[in-house]
């Protein structure tokens, strides 16, 4: 959005405010995603709670793993308030992305499906998150002091992204038949698409709270991160994680392959 011609002509007052609104979300959900997704299934699994079998390295990397992203959530919290200083009445609401809250709410069901929610949700977005971050840690136009809280971030989550592709085999081996129709078909495609989706509401909200109208900022929207460029962005940044399911056998499975079909999700 901050690229387009009626943003850029208006000055950095109105760049400044766009990345400020930008980061705090960033940054809030990275709190939400570490404190009450990632989390709570690398304790599950360090626990034995999901009901599959591992290996005590693995059972014992998802403590330590568990500790990594306690720090970083704290970490992004931190950064988040000297934002929220900045940013001062201008602050986004406190709440969920409609990923997590969507995540949050399955969980709560608490039904059959819940671990392979768990388990699914988390894969993407652990082997989704590790470019995101290079890519921002690398960005001049972020704060210096946030891209040193990414850059950490991200040299962490090169392990865990390895950590959790290794494991995806081994949880693949342990599904029935219809599990694995569920997981690839249904969670991760769910997954991958809702993470990298780019959130329309927010950017209009804030163009509009800025003195766009609803029509200008929908415009700027649409020309900038909607339609074929959002969907060419979400699959050159889904390619790690669809290669990890090409490698343990996945995309072989019709349910798969209809799954990420049906979300525009194509690898090559």
């Amino acid at each position: 959005v901050t690229s387009h011609d009626k943003v850029r002509n208006i000055g950095p007052e109105l760049l400044q405010y766009l990345l400020g609104r930008h980061a705090w979300r960033f940054l809030k959900f990275t709190e939400d995603l570490e404190d009450d997704v990632v989390v709570p299934v690398l304790a599950g699994i360090a626990h034995g709670r999901l009901g599959w079998d591992f290996s005590d390295q693995i059972i014992d990397s998802a403590g330590l793993i568990g500790v990594d992203e306690v720090h970083h959530a704290n970490r992004s919290r931190s950064v988040r308030r000297q934002v929220s200083k900045h940013l001062g009445a201008l602050v986004p609401p406190a709440r969920y992305s409609s990923f997590l809250a969507s995540l949050i709410e399955i969980r709560a069901a608490q039904t059959d499906e819940s671990r392979i929610w768990d388990f699914g949700s988390v894969f993407a977005t652990e082997t989704l998150i590790t470019n995101a971050l290079r890519t921002t840690a690398a960005d001049d136009s972020v704060d210096s002091e946030m891209r040193t809280v990414i850059k950490e971030h991200a040299i962490d989550e090169a392990t865990h992204h390895a950590y959790f592709a290794d494991l995806l085999p081994r949880v693949w081996q342990q599904l029935s038949a219809s599990e694995q129709d569920f997981l690839g078909g249904t969670v991760i495609p769910f997954s991958i698409v809702n993470y990298l989706q780019p959130n329309v509401s927010d950017c209009v909200c804030d163009l509009t709270s800025w003195g766009y109208t609803h029509d200008e900022a929908l415009e700027i929207v649409d020309e900038t991160i909607s339609g074929n460029a959002a969907n060419t962005l979400i699959n050159s940044a889904a390619r790690p994680t669809l290669m990890h399911m090409q490698r343990c056998g996945m995309l072989e499975n019709r349910a798969v392959q209809a799954g990420l079909i049906a979300n525009s999700l194509r690898l090559g």
